[in-house]
């Protein structure tokens, strides 16, 4: 599901933007949450969890600005897309000192912000990032980097290419819209990567850095046919040269 938060001390401007994006993602499964000042969407990222993957940002408001905003949430959330939008042209060099999809002014919303919307999104399917909070700090991992998920009791072992992770965060969780990279179950208590392995046996997968993640008999024919369909993509997508020649991968029996 996509996420996204608009903030604006305009109580009508707020209510016209969240009404724009929400008729502009209509196709998309999402969550629109509207915010009063820039303080009450990041009390509510801090204290529930919430992470928004586009956040509308009003610039002048109460409190900290939505430039302000814009840098906290480049450092916590970096796959976050910033949409700024104001009444005043001469913020328009001030919010280059920041990451963002688009500046928009207010007069000009009916046209501009869908715009800056579809641009958010078409950059979010570019680029998968996995965000979760890890002993109390955010922490945002590309999808590409992660090797395989572990369930521990009530917390889940994440481990990437820069290092292991310890989060409350359930894997369907993590999952959730994050489609870009083809992670399967392969066990009751494990996930796996499949673009990050090199064969399969009966009870695990061989990972191409050496690492064996297990199989269990209830999802092993689940898991078998995701990753031969995977492979068979790779062969049509590479025009006759399958991800398993690529890889040498081989199923052992």
């Amino acid at each position: 599901m996509l996420t996204a938060a608009v903030c604006d001390d305009d109580p009508a401007v707020l209510a016209r933007a969240e009404e724009i994006l929400r008729r502009q993602l209509a196709a998309v499964p999402h969550e629109i949450r509207t915010y009063p000042s820039a303080d009450a969407m990041l009390e509510e990222i801090r204290t529930e969890a919430f992470v928004p993957q586009i956040a509308v940002l009003d610039i002048q408001m109460p409190g900290e600005s939505g430039i302000g905003a814009a840098r906290l949430l480049n450092e916590k959330l970096p796959a976050c897309r910033v949409i700024f939008l104001t009444d005043y042209v001469a913020y328009v060099s001030s919010v280059y000192e920041t990451r963002h999809s688009y500046f928009v002014l207010k007069g000009e919303m009916e046209e501009h912000l869908p715009k800056a919307a579809e641009k958010a999104v078409r950059e979010l399917r570019d680029r998968t990032v996995l965000h979760f909070r890890a002993e109390g700090e955010w922490v945002a991992v590309p999808a590409e980097e992660l090797l395989y998920m572990e369930r521990q009791l009530r917390k889940t072992r994440v481990v990437t290419d820069s290092g292991e992770y310890l989060t409350y965060s359930a894997p369907s969780g993590l999952l959730d819209g994050n489609a870009a990279e083809p992670v399967v179950r392969c066990h009751s208590s494990y996930w796996v990567n499949l673009s990050r392995v090199r064969s399969m046996s009966a009870e695990s997968f061989l990972l191409t850095g050496g690492e064996s993640v297990p199989i269990s008999r209830r999802y092993k024919a689940a898991a078998r046919s995701a990753f031969f369909a995977f492979l068979h993509e790779g062969l049509a997508s590479a025009g006759g040269e399958s991800r398993g020649r690529s890889y040498g991968l081989k199923e052992k029996t």
